[in-house]
């Protein structure tokens, strides 16, 4: 709405109408502005777009930044804004995938406590659960395919990573912890235990602190479809 001394103009942030004087409205568009704002906080949010325009583009600061978490491989979509940057699809997923070393070799430690001690179907159940962030890409990929597969397996005294029953195929991932005299000797007789039940064992080396990514067992695979 105008008058004499002011005209009433839309705030180039929150599109509201306020009131601009006439006089301060004609010299700043003589200076060249096209935008202005109702308010400080909507000329700094506006600035803050702008910002993400230029590092993101608009499409995704419209629509959300496409990512893919760490976790589970699982494709999201995170809304573009100042706060901190995300690595995980959900909560879970960032509880999984953000479990330091130490906390995992506590978890092993009690899981050998418990192997001493406990039932080896007991003991399997809680290594799927621990480990469920170490093997959430492969077992995506091993479904896709079709593939039959068993993670954290126990036969008879021993729990197997992964296990192909047809064929008859166990892999044991292996590492750092695996260097130890004490783990190689349980290795071992993992090994000649699965070999004498006529199974074949084959060892992949692979990162602690990372997802095991499906193209470690890509090899096997045509062995396996």
């Amino acid at each position: 709405m105008a008058s004499r001394t002011h005209t009433s103009i839309p705030c180039a942030q929150c599109r509201k109408d306020f009131p601009i004087a006439n006089k301060e409205y004609r010299r700043q568009v003589k200076k060249g502005r096209v935008d202005f704002f109702c308010s400080r906080s909507c000329a700094v949010e506006h600035q803050n777009l702008q910002k993400r325009i230029k590092t993101y583009g608009e499409e995704a600061v419209e629509h959300g930044l496409k990512k893919t978490c760490e976790h589970c491989g699982k494709e999201y979509t995170e809304p573009v804004t100042k706060q901190k940057k995300t690595r995980f699809c959900s909560r879970s997923c960032a509880s999984a995938g953000s479990v330091t070393e130490a906390r995992r070799e506590a978890g092993r430690a009690t899981g050998e406590s418990n192997f001493i001690h406990g039932d080896v179907e007991i003991i399997a159940a809680g290594l799927r659960t621990r480990e469920h962030w170490r093997y959430a890409r492969l077992i995506k990929c091993l479904e896709s395919l079709g593939i039959p597969h068993i993670f954290e397996h126990p036969i008879d005294s021993f729990v197997y990573d992964l296990v192909f029953l047809e064929p008859k195929i166990l892999v044991e991932f292996y590492g750092k912890y695996h260097k130890d005299l004490s783990q190689q000797e349980v290795d071992l007789k993992k090994t000649a235990h699965a070999e004498k039940l006529g199974f074949e064992v084959i060892r992949i080396v692979i990162d602690d602190q990372e997802p095991i990514s499906p193209s470690a067992i890509k090899h096997l695979l045509p062995r396996l479809v």
